[in-house]
């Protein structure tokens, strides 16, 4: 019989062998010999790939133009790193041709979605005291936008910080607009809305003084995004529809289908759900057609939301897993822990709550892991009505109560208005009838600050009936027969039919007439 171990550990024990011999003849070398060596190697490597490649210029937001040299850079600089061990005479263009080649591994990592490769590279540029300061300002930007993407926000923030101060001390002013832009975003997602806000508008003057539109469009749509989570839905519209209207002018596909993307929430989330529908279609085509991978994940997630929402459930499922699967193929942690906690809340909704329960401690975990408080708060308001489905009242309460300190803190008061209604629900079901009107009041009210009017509608359903159980006719009738007025331009006929059986049932144990006639 053969000795699968014996042949194995003489294989290793070859390896191991070989690999001592081979260091030991590496360092008999004299210094100066051995950077020759990796000066020839870098050469030939060089060659080989078809280099050289161009010199490294800002790029100020452009993509690099890719060079066969991109997949072998890496080593290169390497190469280059050891060679300058020997001092050659042309020790200044060799260093240069080094950090050439660190920007091109750099940007082929994140490319190929290596987000975090290509994080550790752009930090190893900024922090070389050889790299010239416009380049340093770029490179903090860029390794911040690895952490961001990977998830790493609050490692990004330093050197989101670092970029601002080099460009501005320096007077680098697209750069200056362009970091201004990209921090003001990442202070969005951490939940530090007016920072966000004063950050994003202080990128737009920036833009808009060296007239760089394609810049301006995207902040102004970094901005409708902070407008619509604080309430703010006029001016959202204003935003994003001057952003497209750039975008357009300058034939921009993949301005377009962000711009798109956020009308089509905009839409949605004021119940109009066929114009959000229409956008979201819209956007996915123009990323399909300019293969925009990174914006289609999140395009397909939020068309699954429209889906689940509007009772199409198996499709729903469908887009959100091939979401999950795009955003892991490009590195975007962040977006990936929002689909699999929406994926979590249709699970939850369609009965299978085992399932529904792991994918919420999946979501909150990287939630956590990627400091987003926002989606943090939604997930716990979530999975608080789970526990309240199972009788877990005290642990669903805490939870509530949870998810609404964070909402207030990142002043999402759509999440706040959803989260009291499902609290209200909660009081109601344990008996506290008085508690739960006066949640479900101010629930209302902040439906209708920030235009939910979905919510504004179903919790004012609710309310009618709840004031019915507590005796106080005449209010619930006039609550009742305003929020069903609004149920009519939104839902369907066989729901509105269900929302009148539930009222003629509440009317007849109440021993009052029906609240619609």
């Amino acid at each position: 019989m053969h000795d699968y171990n014996a042949a194995m550990h003489a294989e290793d024990f070859y390896l191991f062998r070989h690999q001592l011999v081979r260091d030991a003849a590496y360092d008999l070398q004299l210094p100066a010999d051995r950077a020759k060596a990796h000066l020839w190697a870098m050469e030939a490597l060089d060659r080989f790939a078809g280099g050289p490649a161009p010199n490294r210029m800002p790029m100020l937001g452009e993509k690099d133009s890719p060079h066969p040299v991109d997949p072998f850079a890496s080593g290169l600089a390497r190469h280059a790193t050891a060679a300058l061990e020997g001092e050659p005479p042309d020790a200044a263009a060799l260093r240069r041709r080094r950090l050439d080649y660190l920007w091109r591994a750099a940007a082929h990592a994140g490319t190929n979605y290596r987000v975090s490769e290509a994080a550790d590279l752009f930090r190893r540029i900024f922090d070389d005291p050889d790299e010239n300061e416009p380049n340093r300002a770029e490179a903090a930007r860029l390794a911040a936008d690895m952490l961001r993407v990977g998830g790493g926000g609050q490692q990004a923030l330093p050197l989101y910080e670092a970029a601002r101060e080099l460009a501005h001390d320096h007077a680098f002013e697209v750069e200056l607009a362009l970091t201004l832009d990209r921090l003001g975003s990442q202070l969005r997602e951490l939940g530090r809305m007016e920072q966000a806000e004063q950050t994003i508008r202080e990128s737009i003057v920036h833009y808009r003084t060296v007239g760089e539109r394609r810049g301006e469009a995207r902040a102004l749509r970094s901005l409708s995004i902070v407008l619509q989570q604080t309430g703010r839905f006029d001016e959202a519209v204003a935003g994003i529809s001057l952003a497209m209207q750039i975008n357009l002018e300058l034939q921009e596909d993949q301005g377009l289908a962000a711009d798109l993307g956020t009308l089509a929430n905009l839409h949605f989330f004021t119940g109009e759900f066929d114009k959000s529908e229409e956008y979201h279609l819209r956007a996915l085509e123009t990323e399909r057609r300019s293969s925009i991978i990174t914006y289609e994940g999140s395009t397909l997630a939020n068309l699954a939301i429209l889906y689940s929402d509007t009772g199409r459930h198996d499709e729903a499922e469908e887009l959100y897993h091939r979401a999950i699967e795009i955003h892991r193929q490009v590195g975007n942690r962040r977006s990936e822990g929002i689909a699999i906690g929406n994926l979590a809340s249709l699970l939850h909704r369609t009965g299978r709550l085992a399932e529904a329960r792991a994918l919420y401690q999946d979501a909150l975990e990287i939630h956590r892991e990627c400091g987003n408080r926002r989606s943090q708060g939604v997930d716990l308001g979530h999975f608080a009505m789970l526990l309240q489905s199972e009788n877990d009242f005290a642990a669903a309460e805490s939870m509530f109560r949870q998810a609404l300190a964070l909402h207030r803190e990142v002043r999402n008061r759509r999440g706040e208005g959803i989260t009291l209604g499902h609290l209200a629900s909660l009081q109601e079901e344990t008996g506290e009838l008085e508690k739960a009107a006066e949640t479900l009041e101010a629930a209302i009210e902040l439906h209708r600050a920030v235009r939910n009017r979905r919510f504004e509608a179903g919790d004012g359903i609710d309310f009618g009936l709840l004031l019915l159980k507590l005796g106080r006719t005449d209010e619930a009738r006039k609550q009742w027969q305003t929020a069903y007025a609004i149920c009519e331009e939104l839902i369907t006929r066989e729901e509105l039919e269900g929302r009148k059986v539930a009222m003629r049932k509440a009317c007849e144990a109440a021993g009052v007439p029906p609240l619609l006639p």
